[in-house]
């Protein structure tokens, strides 16, 4: 029997391919300033990532649909580093998404660095100096434990909501363009620890 687990912050990570980086000049209250603006793959759907979790096309379409109000609203802020939170902490801003949009089963973003935040400053040295910079997805939903022939994962169900996208730095797999990994690294993340004793326990049932 499929298995729910209700309303956690679900977290993806994923190297950023940037596809072009630019320096542009945007009417601002203060008048014209020059920013930078970044442009990369964000997130990839149906497709199972290397921690088990896979996110459908038709609900990230859904979510990013939903987010786009935000964004037109100059909202949706991301940070240096990843939280285990859905709280985004203004200090440690770094970021404005300006758009997301998906191409197949991929979805792209645009970013505007915010140099005048110290996080901002610290993103834009390491993107001119060619450090591998994934984004991390922040986001909050259901998720479904499912068997397909000897395969387990957990599916992200309908009605997932984005939060943000954070620049973190995690090593892309190997060989492997448009590999996933599950955000680590920090001293606990219990909704990655609860699915993979709940994975655990299922597996074990079904051997009895």
């Amino acid at each position: 029997m499929p298995t729910t687990v209700c309303e956690k912050l679900i977290s993806t990570t994923m190297p950023m391919k940037i596809r072009s980086k630019k320096r542009v000049i945007v009417e601002g209250k203060d008048g014209r300033r020059p920013v930078t603006r970044v442009v990369g793959l964000f997130q990839r759907a149906n497709y199972i990532n290397s921690n088990g979790r896979m996110y459908p096309k038709e609900v990230l379409e859904e979510a990013i649909k939903n987010l786009q109000e935000g964004i037109k609203k100059r909202s949706v802020l991301g940070e240096l580093g990843h939280p285990d939170t859905a709280k985004v902490n203004l200090e440690r801003t770094s970021h404005l998404v300006t758009k997301v949009w998906m191409e197949g089963n991929n979805v792209y973003g645009e970013c505007e660095i915010l140099e005048d935040m110290p996080s901002g400053r610290m993103l834009k040295t390491l993107i001119d100096n060619d450090v591998c910079i994934s984004v991390s997805s922040r986001g909050t939903g259901d998720l479904e434990m499912i068997r397909e022939g000897n395969q387990d994962y957990m599916k992200v169900l309908p009605g997932y909501s984005i939060v943000t996208w954070d620049a973190v730095h995690e090593p892309s797999v190997a060989g492997t363009e448009l590999a996933v990994l599950e955000s680590k690294g920090h001293k606990i993340n219990l909704v990655e620890q609860y699915e993979r004793e709940l994975l655990a326990e299922i597996r074990k049932r079904m051997q009895v």
